[in-house]
């Protein structure tokens, strides 16, 4: 009987095992970066969006320093350079600008430079330091040297680009921690998928990378009017033509109103 027992219990034992009742728990990895949300994840835009602000959070291993960043899709775009001729600003040249992302935002617990070398943010294409290297220049006329610093400028002042940002963390905290960073969302993003990065960094070098991504979708009118456009032409145009007249129409009324009032 207690052979039978024994017997009984070893198959017991085999049987958990092959089917797997007897696995413990997995244990978390204490050096991976998890929890990583965006919220929202899911922002629309319409004819009347003017921006928003998407929150970003995560649980991080032990370093010293954390970045996040957002990088819209490549684009290129034409621009016209000013010149004084005379006692005018003319346009004296026009400027191809290749591989420029439509929006350029990050997030940092510290000044880029302090959290890791320069040949690291090379390597991870960080910073305004890897736009420079990537963003392409191009014109007719002789180019200054100085496109980038001009591009930058026009961006930064648009609210497209934008490396200002803090993550909020404790450095001096040992052991896993919570990170937290608000990026501000320009009004004028395009529709798309977008992917957001986090990078933890200790002693100078990259210890740990992970991604999380939200949408941008248009909704509304502004569909309305591009479906139009690209699916029905002819009523996109008796569209335009309405609205064309019924803007005119109110026009008049203003100003005859004003003119009735200044007699």
């Amino acid at each position: 009987m207690v052979v039978i027992k024994k017997v009984l219990f070893c198959l017991l034992i085999v049987c958990l095992i092959i089917f797997g009742y007897g696995e413990l728990p997995a244990q978390q990895n204490e050096d991976s970066i998890t929890d990583f949300t965006i919220t929202p994840n899911y922002i629309d835009i319409g004819a009347f969006f003017k921006g928003s602000q998407i929150s970003v959070s995560a649980e991080v291993p032990e370093c010293d320093g954390v970045v996040v960043e957002l990088e819209g899709k490549d684009q290129e775009m034409v621009l016209n350079k000013k010149g004084k001729r005379a006692f005018l600003w003319l346009n004296v040249a026009q400027i191809s600008v290749k591989k420029a992302p439509s929006v350029y935002i990050i997030a940092s617990s510290d000044k880029l430079n302090n959290i890791c070398s320069e040949k690291e943010l090379e390597e991870e294409l960080l910073g305004y330091i890897s736009l420079r290297r990537k963003i392409i220049f191009e014109s007719d006329k002789p180019l200054t040297g100085h496109e980038f610093d001009e591009f930058l400028k026009l961006k930064e002042h648009k609210g497209s680009y934008n490396i200002n940002n803090t993550v909020n963390f404790d450095p001096n905290m040992s052991g896993r921690q919570k990170v937290t960073a608000n990026l501000d969302i320009p009004s004028f993003i395009s529709a798309g998928n977008y992917e957001i990065f986090l990078y933890c960094f200790k002693n100078g070098n990259l210890s740990q990378k992970a991604s999380s991504s939200f949408l941008v979708e248009e909704v509304g009118l502004t569909v309305l009017i591009k479906n139009l456009a690209f699916g029905k032409p002819a009523i996109y145009g008796v569209f335009a033509i309405i609205i064309a007249l019924g803007a005119g129409f109110i026009i008049g009324i203003i100003f005859s109103k004003r003119n009735r009032g200044g007699h």
